[in-house]
């Protein structure tokens, strides 16, 4: 079984079922099934008149879209090899992808775009561009998508192309964000995608009757995982406007099931913590809930019932507090998954007694997603869960967690020395990351060992860690940590623009400009004073001793995070050395 048979399995038994929804200036629009398998068919046999071969690499150069999942499972159907190409990428990673994988075409979401790729030495005369969204006047070199599957004279059926998919082909190339040097391209067979697919959505109890509303990248592992869970399951897909326009999609889609990383349930939980300190008598509503929730969940993690005292507490919390919380998020939703970093405990804790359980994961695009996933039914706070399906674990001697299932990658594209460095002489899969398995055998990660501190004195610091004690602060957006081989460890720090423009209201500060503000004398006074709360807690080797508030934010387009919202250590250490080196 591979997704383009599930695709043709759901268009032959509910072909009217509702299956993507998507807004166009701010309107809502449906497929169903049987409209999704015309729109994939139309792109596979377009790509078949251009001579696509089995193994040919056909890149993607977009932000999610509707057309972007059409076109992964149409070039799977070809038996072509879909990469993604991040569309915040930096143009010396896209010379990479490029040069690397030379893509018989490269489909590109709109003008802007288009004109970006086109900057590239790498992008090759005979590579044909097809974008999704027309601009005029365009050059006669490029086509529309309308254009490009124009007529189509290819007589070989969907099924027939379905059936001829093997296990061992090359189902897609994904190149790794970058967060520690150049990009390397992973690759992943079917064998790989099916084997996560078919293990983790079961697991986490989704099915065809859930509904989600999508927005991370596609070129991110996580975010492809929510796509193909869609193929397998046959759950609806709705495709939200823009990250910024979440708040507002959410309502209309009203998923029962949301994939996210941390930072997008990091600024929800804001986002309540700022409503509900408009007054005092709020503040303490939402306390009590919060309190008589956390007592719920944790009753339902150990199996026990409430006594009728606390039933009846609850349901009063859920009048006054958690449906609202609920309704801001669509008001069906069911649980929530985090994967791509470490969720702060807090606020899963507070999500959890709302009654939507956040279920952390843990995965890389090495190992096609998660590997580990806390369920419905065994969810430990903290933690990452237990392994999924045949993934089998064991620790090297300095903590590392090693893998080996169907679900890890069979190589970095043209980079032998790089996969034969990332896997022991057992075959087991390096994944960088420290951790340990509790007494209930869930797993916890400590850090990224390529990242661990080691100071002048020999101490060995874990910056995630460090960064995970200000999750929780409204106040930081971002917290760099350094201290490799110097005497202490130092900040960088990037603050959060609402809570900034709150703060300004409360002093009564002139200033309208975020440089300024954030540079102001009381903004200063508020970042020593989170700093310090933490410091205290602290031994002393691990302590904040000194830190710069910078007078802008870390971006992605400014290549300083990651799609999925995680820092550039590398970059921001190179962009920023002198203002580091100033803190020694």
């Amino acid at each position: 079984m591979n997704l383009v048979q599930k695709l043709i399995d759901h268009k032959n038994r509910r072909p009217k079922r509702l299956a993507v929804q998507y807004f166009k200036r701010g309107n809502l629009y449906s497929l169903n099934w049987g409209q999704v398998y015309d729109r994939v068919e139309q792109l596979y046999h377009a790509l078949l008149d251009l001579g696509i071969q089995p193994g040919d690499r056909v890149a993607i150069y977009s932000n999610t879209c509707k057309e972007w999942g059409f076109v992964d499972l149409a070039i799977m159907a070809c038996g072509a090899v879909t990469v993604p190409i991040y569309h915040s990428s930096h143009s010396t990673d896209i010379d990479v992808v490029l040069e690397e994988t030379t893509p018989a075409i490269v489909f590109i979401e709109n003008e802007i775009l288009y004109k970006n790729i086109t900057k590239s030495q790498k992008l090759a005369a005979t590579t044909r561009c097809v974008v999704f969204e027309d601009f005029a006047p365009h050059p006669p070199e490029i086509q529309t998508l309308k254009e490009f599957i124009d007529k189509p004279e290819s007589q070989i059926s969907l099924s027939e192309a379905a059936q001829s998919i093997k296990t061992d082909d090359l189902a897609t190339i994904i190149y790794t964000s970058g967060t520690s040097g150049r990009p390397k391209g992973v690759c992943l067979h079917h064998k790989q995608v099916m084997s996560s697919v078919a293990e983790v959505f079961p697991v986490l109890g989704v099915t065809n009757i859930d509904k989600t509303l999508t927005f991370l990248p596609l070129s991110h592992v996580l975010g492809r995982m929510e796509l193909w869970g869609h193929y397998f399951c046959g759950y609806t897909l709705g495709y939200a406007e823009s990250i910024e326009k979440i708040k507002r999609n959410l309502p209309v889609i009203q998923p029962t099931v949301i994939v996210g990383v941390p930072r997008i349930f990091e600024k929800i939980f804001f986002g309540i913590q700022a409503q509900v300190e408009i007054s005092k008598l709020k503040q303490g509503l939402f306390q009590r809930a919060i309190t008589i929730g956390k007592k719920i969940s944790d009753l339902k993690r150990k199996k026990k019932s409430p006594s009728l005292l606390q039933a009846l507490e609850a349901q009063v919390a859920y009048q006054l507090v958690y449906s609202k919380i609920q309704g801001k998020l669509g008001g069906n939703i069911r649980f929530a998954i985090s994967g791509g970093a470490p969720l702060d405990p807090e606020i899963a804790d507070v999500f959890a007694a709302c009654d939507i359980p956040v279920l952390e994961g843990y995965g890389l695009t090495e190992t096609t997603g998660p590997i580990f996933v806390n369920t419905l039914f065994e969810n430990k706070s903290g933690c990452v869960g237990k392994a999924v399906g045949d993934v089998q674990l064991k620790f090297a001697d300095d903590g590392e967690i090693l893998v080996k299932s169907d679900k890890v990658m069979s190589a970095y594209y043209k980079n032998e020395k790089a996969t034969q460095d990332v896997f022991d002489d057992q075959g087991y899969f390096k994944t960088g990351d420290i951790g340990e398995l509790d007494e209930d055998g869930f797993l916890k990660i400590t850090d990224r060992k390529k990242d661990l501190i080691k100071t002048a004195g020999g101490k060995f610091v874990a910056p995630q860690k460090l960064q995970n004690l200000f999750a929780t602060d409204p106040l930081i957006d971002h917290i760099h940590i350094h201290g490799d081989k110097e005497k202490y460890i130092v900040a960088l720090v990037t603050l959060n623009r609402d809570q900034l423009f709150q703060l300004k209201k409360k002093y009564k500060l002139s200033s309208e400009d975020y440089a300024q503000l954030s540079q102001s004398d009381r903004i200063q006074g508020e970042v020593r004073k989170v700093i310090a709360q933490v410091n205290a807690d602290l031994a002393s080797f691990e302590t904040i001793k000194r830190f710069e508030v910078l007078d802008h934010e870390f971006t992605i387009e400014d290549g300083q995070l990651t799609p999925s919202l995680k820092m550039k250590r590398k970059v921001i250490d190179e962009r920023y050395k002198d203002r580091i080196a100033s803190l020694y």
